[in-house]
């Protein structure tokens, strides 16, 4: 079911698709409300989508979807699994070319990005819903500020986060959206990431931080810590709320007996 997933996708998304992806997965994902259990990952900012900017990257989703689902023996692929993979090949296949360009030849781009790729290990098995639980956590638009994004990101999976845009405390009950996470979540679902993370860097001295350290592993032909870093928070974003069924692709194979 995975190469089926991924084949389809691979003809309707690209990297230049990346902001908007990991934006539906942030509007599918981080709606869930711990207190409530409102919202989470469950396909519904494709199929409810109320951000007109992403309606041309879920109708090519749309398309991908129909593709995967004709005529395939696991059955149909979820909107919440399909808003997770597509994120993950955008943001693979920008890696690719970024890597790419920075080698000598054709040959050594394919060592780099073969050899020297970052490990993105693929989850399905996600439930969709046929309607919203609640309001959930509701995602702050584009233009808010940096303090309102990160107490967004806080209130996820925290009934109660105190001091949540305090850096400065190292003792303090830190939410699990810290502020790295949540810097490398939104600057990536942002048209403009770059002057996005600036934007972020100037808000405190521990993003500031962040970014300078991210900026150092992005300068290097491999870029590992970026990548590994950012790789695990998308993950983590991508099972918030959601309910997985490990058995959902499994069908049924016939037996033949020879006699």
């Amino acid at each position: 079911m995975v190469a089926r997933i991924q084949a389809a996708l691979d003809t309707q998304i690209t990297a230049a698709d990346r902001s908007a992806c990991v934006r539906l997965l942030l509007n599918d994902a981080a709606t869930f409300d711990r207190a409530t259990g409102a919202g989470g990952m469950d396909g519904s900012a494709a199929t409810k989508n109320a951000d007109s900017s992403l309606d041309d990257v879920i109708r090519r989703l749309a398309a991908a979807k129909k593709q995967i689902d004709t005529d395939s023996p696991h059955g149909l692929v979820s909107w919440a699994d399909l808003i997770a993979l597509a994120g993950r090949m955008a943001v693979s296949k920008e890696w690719r070319e970024l890597k790419s360009a920075r080698a000598a030849d054709a040959a050594g781009a394919e060592i780099i990005n073969t050899a020297y790729g970052t490990d993105w290990p693929i989850i399905i098995g996600r439930v969709d819903k046929e309607q919203l639980d609640g309001e959930g956590n509701k995602v702050p638009s584009a233009d808010a500020s940096v303090g309102e994004i990160k107490d967004f990101f806080a209130r996820l999976n925290n009934k109660t986060p105190e001091n949540i845009n305090n850096d400065s405390n190292p003792f303090q009950s830190k939410p699990y959206w810290n502020s790295e996470k949540s810097f490398l979540l939104w600057c990536a679902a942002s048209q403009d990431s770059e002057a996005e993370e600036k934007r972020w860097a100037a808000f405190n001295d521990r993003l500031a931080e962040i970014k300078l350290n991210f900026d150092r592993s992005r300068q290097t032909v491999t870029r590992t810590t970026y990548e590994v870093r950012f790789v695990a928070a998308y993950e983590d974003m991508a099972l918030v709320g959601a309910t997985l069924d490990k058995f959902k692709y499994v069908y049924p194979v016939e037996k033949q007996v020879r006699i």
